[in-house]
């Protein structure tokens, strides 16, 4: 998972990797960005008004690696997906 302007350098590193990459962004052109030249396998739009819902099936297999950034209702949101034993990379809580 990668929100933000340094979560998509955090998206770059894991498709270099081999990871499975989910973003989080706000907005249609951040989001498409993301998914179409950055190469992010899914992008989940926290704007959206079916934000919580499409998150929860987009993750429904779990989370291994988080990259977080902002903290707050996402971060809250994200928690209750993690993968036992998954990893979260927390470079602040701005949220």
């Amino acid at each position: 998972m990668c929100r933000g302007a340094v979560g998509s350098i955090a998206c770059q590193i894991a498709l270099i990797t081999g990871c499975k990459v989910v973003a989080i962004a706000g907005g249609k052109d951040k989001c498409e960005w993301l998914k179409n030249d950055i190469g992010c396998h899914e992008v989940v739009d926290y704007k959206a008004p079916d934000f919580a819902n499409v998150l929860k099936t987009t993750l429904k297999g779990g989370v291994d690696a988080v990259f977080e950034n902002v903290g707050g209702e996402i971060l809250d949101l994200i928690l209750t997906r993690l993968n036992k034993n998954a990893r979260i990379a927390l470079c602040g809580a701005i949220s």
